[in-house]
């Protein structure tokens, strides 16, 4: 009987145990509930050892990192109304985290990610991006002080540029070269380089206008046929389908006696490259440049050739006065008459020759082959080359 009781004496004091500790665990419960309703504010030991309340202070705005978007600052309730910066407050938990010793957001951030389970981007990061946006929204002081694109310097270094592309034969893509930029900004960091587009719509047109009317102005001043024009055609093969292109190119002596040569058209011919399309142009870039050339230079084809013919023999050709074209006036007795002066054909001198060179290869193969004989002992023996 005396072993009976002693265990019932021991259960009963093991369940009076665990009540005891469920209540307990209840209490700290209910505890912890009261506490995390009651937001910003949390009891901490004060330096006297007495506990106090006290109330989370958001952080200044000026903090950049996203840390402090869970974390700010403390003061103690009733107290002098002074922010404690020694301890970071938790938003979430009201944790106080040192912060007077490191000055930094890493024992924050491992807060979060420990206890929260949010996870926040390193300070680095944060700050170069923050430093990016600020990149965007403010503008840089080169940037503020650019040339404006309507003044005078503006101008000036943009028409440089663009005679050295045309008169130096360089590609439209230049200004996108990435060494050209740089250099361009060594030479002048607030001077923007134009774009290939302006380059192509804009500017080049614009230097081609005024180009023409210096030249139309030079020729208006020459005598009658003291200019001579040379033109040339040829096919290009890389257009789909071909196209045939005519070149026409104008010489003449100025008032300071120096030998001028301009180009005045380098154009598609637009159709077949005969006679009639050849004249027609030959024709249309006269009237549209005012000009009685005294003879055209050409090589020796036979389209060429009957183009010339068809143009001299045009009585259209000369024409002066009421219809703007190309025309000579002579008074003679207060009668206006019209005379009909014709263009010399210079056949290319060159080109005759290469024609003469090939009719002369031409003659039979046992004739050439003596030849090449007596040049191949010319060039072999050197006694042959002492005579």
């Amino acid at each position: 009987m005396d072993l009976e009781q002693t265990l019932a004496e021991d259960q009963m004091e093991v369940v009076d145990d665990c009540s005891q500790e469920e209540e307990h665990q209840q209490q700290s419960s209910d505890s912890a509930s009261a506490v995390a309703c009651r937001p910003k504010t949390k009891t901490t030991n004060s330096s006297d050892g007495d506990k106090r309340e006290i109330i989370f202070v958001p952080a200044p705005g000026i903090k950049r990192s996203q840390v402090w978007q869970y974390f700010g600052f403390y003061k103690y309730k009733g107290g002098d109304d002074v922010v404690k910066k020694d301890y970071t407050c938790c938003k979430i938990c009201k944790e106080l985290i040192p912060y007077h010793t490191t000055s930094n957001t890493t024992n924050m951030t491992t807060h979060l990610a420990r206890l929260h389970s949010i996870k926040i981007e390193p300070v680095a990061s944060s700050k170069r991006k923050a430093e990016e946006m600020s990149d965007v929204s403010q503008p840089k002081m080169t940037a503020m002080f650019k040339i404006k694109e309507n003044s005078p310097l503006y101008t000036n270094i943009t028409e440089s540029l663009t005679k050295y592309i045309c008169m130096d034969f360089q590609p439209l893509s230049t200004v996108e070269s990435r060494w050209f930029q740089e250099y361009t900004r060594a030479l002048n960091n607030r001077y923007s380089l134009p774009t290939r587009k302006k380059l192509t719509k804009e500017l080049i047109p614009k230097l081609y206008e005024k180009v023409k009317l210096d030249i139309k102005a030079t020729l208006s001043g020459l005598s009658t046929q003291c200019c001579a024009l040379t033109t040339d055609g040829w096919t290009s093969t890389r257009s789909n389908p071909p196209v045939n292109y005519e070149t026409i190119t104008c010489h003449f002596i100025d008032a300071a006696w120096e030998v001028k040569t301009v180009n005045l058209e380098t154009k598609p011919l637009g159709g077949a490259s005969n006679a009639e399309n050849l004249k027609a142009n030959i024709n249309k870039v006269m009237r549209e440049w005012a000009i009685q050339p005294s003879g055209i230079t050409t090589d020796n084809a036979s389209n060429i050739t009957k183009a010339m013919k068809l143009l001299n023999d045009d009585d259209e050709l000369l024409q002066y006065g009421e219809s703007d074209d190309l025309e000579l006036e002579l008074a003679a007795d207060d009668e206006q008459q019209l005379i009909h002066l014709s263009i010399a054909h210079i056949k290319c001198f060159a080109h005759t020759l290469n024609l003469a060179a090939q009719k002369a290869l031409s003659v039979s193969s046992d004739s050439l082959a003596n030849v090449r004989k007596v040049v191949k002992y010319f060039r072999k023996s050197a006694l042959a080359g002492e005579l």
